[in-house]
């Protein structure tokens, strides 16, 4: 690529070649002093592992200048289209990672996602702390997550967790945690991860009593 050095401030523009195709041509703007940074990542029909990609994405964030590690990353874009197979989505909105150590994160996530068929879902300030390999149990751990969905037939959710989600680092599911999601008059759906770490099971409130109807339906996450 191309670089130039001003002062503290370095930059650097190249292009990345799809392995099927099209090219991802990026620019980035870093002060060595402070570690922040900041370009654009552009996405000419992009190619890779028959995934086609068409937009442009922004992202900033941090590199510590002594570990060079990053401790903060936020990519964000306006229209960003996906062609997987048969399927396409168009995804708008924004992705943080904060406060990004050796072993946890934080994630803010709110994005809109608009199918083929023109229909537009949204996540809304959705939020996830995450601590990953914790040293005392073997097990990564999702907590403190909320946020608001919207699903066009159904208007929007309160989404929350109740009980961290516990996944074992040699699995790719949680074995145990609840999410509670909420809509209007309170009815409400609870999610729990099953011991197997395979499975899930959904209870419902139908009426906002506060009951749920038992025993519930289980769900494979795989599908």
């Amino acid at each position: 690529g191309n670089s130039a050095v001003a002062g503290a401030m370095v930059s650097d523009s190249d292009t990345i070649p799809g392995t099927c195709g099209g090219s991802a041509p990026y620019s980035i703007t870093m002060d060595d002093v402070t570690g922040d940074f900041s370009g654009t990542l552009s996405f000419n029909g992009y190619c890779d592992d028959g995934d086609t990609l068409t937009g442009s994405v922004n992202f900033s964030g941090n590199i510590n200048p002594v570990t060079l590690e990053a401790t903060s990353i936020s990519l964000s874009s306006s229209s960003l289209t996906v062609v997987s197979s048969a399927d396409s989505f168009t995804i708008a909105g924004s992705i943080a990672f904060t406060g990004i150590t050796s072993n946890s994160e934080n994630l803010l996530i709110t994005l809109d996602i608009r199918d083929g068929a023109g229909t537009t879902y949204r996540f809304q300030d959705f939020k996830f702390s995450m601590t990953y390999d914790s040293p005392s149990v073997g097990t990564d751990r999702m907590h403190a997550v909320s946020g608001k969905f919207y699903h066009p037939a159904y208007g929007y959710v309160d989404v929350a967790s109740t009980s961290d989600f516990l996944t074992l680092s040699t699995s790719d599911y949680p074995y145990s945690g609840v999410l509670v999601v909420t809509g209007s008059g309170g009815i409400r759906a609870r999610l729990t991860a099953n011991s197997d770490s395979q499975t899930f099971t959904v209870v419902v409130d139908a009426n906002g009593d506060g009951i749920y109807a038992e025993p519930g339906t289980i769900y494979r996450w795989d599908e």
